[in-house]
């Protein structure tokens, strides 16, 4: 269809402008983003609480940090960072992997291992601090960290250590056996060993008892205040024994009971045995057979 020209029809002409005209409005309905209601803007960012350490530490002089023995209560203290919020308004709580109970959700607080573990120890307990921040009525920030303390059950490790050197004396087997639970660095630790050659080449051990009902405390104050003297050790055990030997020099039989003092260190997250002492309270025959234990103290 061609257009009118000047000339055309006064309708025509109508016609068009009204033409004209809706394809205006069309267009400016079809682009109409620039013009309707806008998004609303994005919430502004909030930056994560952080958890930059964890430290656990128990109350004894020489304890290690992140070291606990079951039933043990230590302090445990959380250092946290955020940018918005003060610390003392973010919300704080506080798990453990292996159970015990936590003093108190807060930054600070103690941990009490539970008294009780089913299986052996050591082993690694895993405490998780969970830190909430709240931004606004919808939204939190949860952040969560963990530090992992070595559980201990350290009377009874340290008892059984020591019983089990006793029962390996007496059997007489040979000194490395004898000595395998011992650290290399405690400073008695190489005199142990040459009364343990020296006993096994003096006597021959007929009979002996070890009580397995020892007496075993985990002071943690680099010695052990036993009779007659305070040898290197951070936990201290109490061993019943009695010993019947036949002294391979002279052929006398004698009989020996008391008390055998042996100490540990804790290295490398294990517990070794560093000095033995035997505190003799009876004695029959030969008066030379408390020499089968290190350095006697009592009378004889």
């Amino acid at each position: 269809m061609s257009l009118p020209g000047p000339g055309g029809s006064h309708a025509t002409r109508l016609a068009l402008v009204a033409i004209v005209f809706f394809l205006t409005i069309s267009f400016t309905a079809c682009g109409n983003s620039s013009t309707g209601p806008s998004d609303p803007p994005p919430p502004p960012v909030n930056a994560l609480p952080v958890v930059t350490s964890i430290l656990v530490k128990g109350t004894l002089s020489r304890e290690p940090s992140q070291y606990a023995t079951l039933g043990e209560t230590v302090n445990v203290t959380a250092t946290v960072t955020d940018a918005e919020t003060p610390v003392a308004q973010l919300t704080y709580e506080w798990s453990s992997s292996v159970g015990g109970t936590f003093g108190a959700n807060a930054t600070t607080t103690t941990w009490t291992a539970p008294a009780t573990l089913t299986g052996s120890t050591p082993v690694n307990a895993t405490l998780t601090l969970t830190v909430t921040e709240r931004v606004d009525a919808t939204r939190n920030n949860r952040v969560t960290a963990t530090s992992v303390v070595d559980l201990h059950n350290s009377p009874k490790e340290v008892g059984d250590l020591a019983v089990l050197f006793l029962e390996d004396f007496s059997k007489q087997l040979p000194v490395d056996n004898v000595m395998r639970n011992f650290t290399t660095t405690c400073p008695e630790a190489a005199a142990e060993r040459a009364d343990v050659a020296k006993s096994n080449a003096d006597f021959e051990i007929q009979r002996y008892f070890v009580d397995p009902k020892h007496s075993t405390t985990v002071p943690f104050a680099g010695n052990c205040p036993f009779i007659g003297r305070a040898p290197s050790g951070d936990a201290c055990a109490l061993i019943p024994v009695s010993w019947t030997a036949r002294n391979r020099s002279n052929g006398v039989v004698g009989t020996t009971s008391g008390m055998d003092q042996v100490t540990a260190l804790l290295e490398n997250g294990l517990w070794k045995l560093c000095a033995s002492d035997y505190n003799q309270l009876t004695a029959t025959g030969d008066r030379g057979l408390a020499t089968l234990m290190s350095r006697p103290y009592s009378p004889r």
